[in-house]
């Protein structure tokens, strides 16, 4: 079956009313997926809620998706489009499609526990003033290992709990934790096709802009049950850095007052705040797509503009580039591009860190240089912060600390290893501190060592 999709600027009474009630509508968007869309399907078909419409939306793949969702028989509804359109297309072809009163969106590498969509639909139906709902995530790494998120602070946390509740400023909430993936949210169909879908020219945070701009319909929940798993494995690293680069060419085209544009009309006067400051990680991407494809004037120039408004990890060594000036700026847009061919290539940064002997010399002397590192037994309990972590790995590695008096110090922290140097001053020091940790995906944090 063939179908091209043609933008309307109306939803027909009819097609909202044929919604049946109960039934979810399954939106996976396929490319090139037949390696990993078999298992997708299987934990689809595996839920504890059986009324549902699968719907898969191959968006022009070459390899065998086809011949492995054709395996499925009846239990799918196959679309093929004639060429590839990106996700955001794909997806929305999905959605003009759905026939149940839910729609949830997953990508065909991904997959949810069993709960998932028994768990969301009552929680809709608990809540009637929600358009939407989401629950907490995992993350498969590429070194094996399993990340859960969001950690909430102890507040929300004690009002989430695990059955969930209503988020007060959905853009504040958003800001704080990143709580919305493709694949953790369901939604109100009804809802869905008013808002006519996701918009193709964003081939980077389609999804992002989706979520936005749905969340001004009305009211947003969130559980804190991790019901969504997401792979890394599932995509090689050629493919991942091939995807990045075709992403972030056609998304440094983007300008925010663009991006922005049909949901800040939208959006409630006392959450303007909180959206300005979640539009400030939107600019961080587009400053760092045009890093990546090499537009560094450009991304100079927007830089400066959100010049303290650029949030952390890659925004604060964005920060610093801009501190060391222009003539140096190229450097850093260098090592943006430089920091995924080590994310793609050099899987579980952490555990590539090695166990470092003191000798007795060490020992004898008042050094600066100071590493805790694995081999430490894995972290039992994901959902640890980071401070608590750093406890449980120090605490379960026979580690000799050596440092200076009252010096202080910088510590990383992975899933399973941590990593302690010396925190150097001035913008040398800083420099040095981006280029080895700044880049990679340890979490930081400073502390001051008293002995």
């Amino acid at each position: 079956m063939q179908f091209i999709q043609k933008n309307t600027n109306q939803v027909a009474d009819s097609e909202l009313m044929d919604l049946e009630p109960g039934k979810v509508s399954i939106v996976i968007a396929a490319y090139n997926a037949a390696d990993h869309i078999c298992r997708c399907l299987e934990k689809v078909f595996a839920q504890t809620y059986k009324a549902l419409q699968v719907i898969i939306v191959d968006d022009a793949s070459t390899d065998k998706t086809a011949e492995v969702v054709r395996s499925f028989g009846k239990t799918v509804e196959y679309i093929r489009l004639d060429y590839n359109r990106g996700p955001a297309y794909a997806r929305t072809v999905g959605l003009t499609h759905c026939l149940g009163e839910f729609v949830t969106i997953i990508d065909a590498d991904d997959f949810w526990q069993p709960e998932f969509i028994e768990t969301t639909v009552k929680f809709l139906n608990s809540h009637p003033d929600a358009v939407a709902v989401s629950t907490s995530y995992r993350f498969q790494r590429w070194d094996g290992s399993e990340v859960k998120g969001p950690i909430l602070d102890r507040v929300d946390a004690a009002k989430y709990l695990d059955n969930g509740a209503m988020i007060d400023d959905f853009f504040e909430f958003w800001g704080r934790y990143m709580h919305v993936l493709t694949g953790t949210v369901m939604m109100r169909t009804a809802i869905v096709k008013q808002s006519r879908g996701q918009r193709e020219e964003l081939r980077l945070t389609e999804d992002l802009e989706f979520w936005g701009y749905l969340s001004t319909f009305g009211l947003w929940g969130f559980i804190p049950q991790h019901f969504f798993v997401t792979d890394e494995r599932a995509v090689s690293a050629s493919e991942r850095l091939n995807k990045i680069k075709k992403r972030y060419q056609l998304f440094s085209g983007m300008s925010v007052v663009e991006w922005e544009k049909r949901i800040r009309p939208r959006v409630p006067r006392e959450q303007t705040d909180s959206f300005n400051l979640f539009i400030s990680r939107i600019a961080t991407a587009i400053i760092i797509a045009n890093a990546y494809v090499g537009k560094f004037r450009v991304s100079w120039y927007l830089a400066k503009e959100y010049r303290g408004r650029l949030g952390k990890g890659l925004g604060s060594f964005l920060q610093l580039g801009l501190d060391f000036g222009a003539v140096t700026w190229p450097l850093f847009c260098l090592a943006i591009r430089f920091r995924e061919y080590l994310t793609v290539y050099v899987p579980g940064i952490a555990g590539l860190v090695k166990a470092r002997k003191n000798t007795e010399k060490e020992q004898e002397s008042s050094i600066s240089v100071l590493y805790i590192c694995s081999a430490t037994p894995k972290v039992s309990d994901k959902n640890m912060n980071y401070y608590q972590r750093a406890h449980f790995l120090s605490q379960s590695t026979n580690l000799t600390i050596l440092a200076r008096k009252g010096a202080s110090y910088s510590c990383a922290v992975g899933s399973n290893a941590i990593v302690i140097y010396p925190t150097l001053s001035g913008k040398f020091g800083q420099l040095i501190h981006a280029v080895f940790l700044g880049l990679s995906p340890l979490k930081k944090y400073h502390f001051d060592i008293v002995i």
